[in-house]
């Protein structure tokens, strides 16, 4: 499954192994809008306005000891970031003794996970001016990997959400979590994140939607608001980004401005 996430100043990131294809992280330059103190003047969909809040339960028995200061929290989700760049390239190597393995990663994510959860609980959602940029994306990185517990990629959603009305956070990182989340509960995807390659009656490959995307007729408006480009200049960057990755012998992952 390709899942990918475009918007202004976001790069996408895509690697080709075998006939699987994966976005697996989005990397963001923050443009002068967000980098500034001034908050979005950009409203949210009136469909996440809308939502109920959920709750999580923090295991306070599992809190560690180093994570007990912002720089340690700070450290901990570079770390994840790092892990994770690790594992996407270790996924692309054609090398037999690859350093990865399913029920690793589903270690890491709950790991990851759980790290999150300390350090929120502890310190509140971690901020660009927290812990920094590269922490923020592996919290982010953190959430999207936390499907094994949906009540709290749900919770992760309404903070991500405040980030965003903030100007903290660019609309396509909450873009792609609620779709995220609504395919996982077999719901239709609201903002045409969630993209798979496959052949057309020619047999090219082209991306296409891996799920029903709800009301397509107001799919370019939707991502609009949240400050990304319109759904053909998205699918545009995904097969770019596709064709180069597996015409590039080395298996390399291959980057795609979207701005």
């Amino acid at each position: 499954m390709l899942l990918a996430a475009a918007g202004t100043a976001t790069i996408v990131t895509l690697g080709a192994c075998s006939s699987e294809v994966k976005v697996e992280r989005v990397v963001y330059d923050p443009p002068a809008s967000v980098a500034s103190s001034e908050p979005t003047q950009t409203p949210l969909p009136s469909m996440l306005q809308s939502e109920p809040t959920q709750t999580v339960s923090f295991d306070h028995h599992n809190k560690r000891p180093h994570l007990s200061t912002i720089d340690q929290a700070r450290r901990a989700l570079e770390s994840i970031y790092d892990i994770d760049a690790e594992l996407v390239a270790s996924s692309l190597n054609e090398d037999p003794n690859k350093i990865h393995s399913l029920s690793m990663i589903a270690d890491f994510d709950r790991q990851h996970a759980q790290t999150l959860k300390i350090i929120i609980d502890r310190f509140g959602w971690p901020t660009r001016e927290l812990v920094g940029l590269k922490a923020v994306q592996g919290a982010y990185i953190a959430i999207q990997h936390a499907d094994h517990d949906p009540i709290f990629q749900a919770t992760c959603l309404d903070l991500i959400k405040e980030q965003v009305e903030q100007g903290e956070l660019p609309g396509a990182f909450l873009a792609l979590m609620t779709d995220r989340i609504a395919i996982s509960r077999g719901d239709p995807q609201i903002f045409g994140t969630q993209m798979t390659m496959a052949p057309d009656s020619a047999g090219v490959m082209q991306a296409v939607p891996s799920a029903v995307i709800w009301r397509a007729d107001e799919l370019d408006q939707r991502r609009a608001e949240l400050g990304m480009p319109s759904h053909d200049r998205f699918i545009e960057a995904i097969e770019l980004a596709y064709f180069k990755s597996i015409n590039k012998t080395s298996q390399q992952l291959s980057a795609v401005p979207t701005d």
